[in-house]
Parts: structure tokens; C-alpha cells; sequence
């Protein structure tokens, strides 16, 4: 699944169910937290390419009390495996 909103390219080809799930997400008050091009996963290959796999929404409700305040990517903690860590 690949958006502008999380995607770490410029132009990017998108999925008709993708562009569903953001639009139905976007219209229930849902807000991505992830910061665009953030990578939170580390490949396995030898060039470890790294993607922007793991997502984070929040609701109005849960952004309007700052619940989500401290989101973060901690990339030095990774519990040995493929994922950063979102804390």
C-alpha cells in the first residue's frame, strides 16, 4: 500500500484500496501520525532497503487530548528485529 501521505517518493503509484482506506479514515476524523518518509523498516536484503511499513492513526477524540503527544520512531532500538521501534 502506497500513499503521498507516508511515502518516501515523490511521485507515487496508488492502489484504488488504498485511496479508499485514506479517504475512509479521513472522512471517520482519523490523522496520521507517522512523519512522511520516516522509515520504520529495515530490510533484510544486502542493500537493507527500508520502507515506511508500519503506520500510526489517531482519532479526533485521542488527538485533541494530546494522547499521542510524544509519538516517535526510536531507530536505535530495534529488539533485534526488521522494525524500528514506535514509542
Amino acid at each position: 500500500m502506497h500513499h503521498i501521505l507516508w511515502a518516501n517518493q515523490v511521485q507515487v503509484q496508488h492502489e484504488q484500496e488504498t485511496i479508499e482506506m485514506v479517504e475512509w479514515l479521513t472522512q471517520q476524523g482519523f490523522r496520521l501520525l507517522n512523519i512522511p518518509a520516516k522509515t520504520t523498516y529495515l530490510g533484510h536484503s544486502r542493500n537493507r532497503y527500508t520502507s515506511l511499513l508500519d503506520l500510526t492513526f489517531a482519532n479526533g477524540p485521542a488527538t485533541q487530548s494530546g494522547c499521542p503527544s510524544d509519538w516517535a520512531i526510536n531507530q536505535e532500538i530495534t529488539y533485534g528485529l526488521d522494525h524500528y521501534t514506535i514509542q
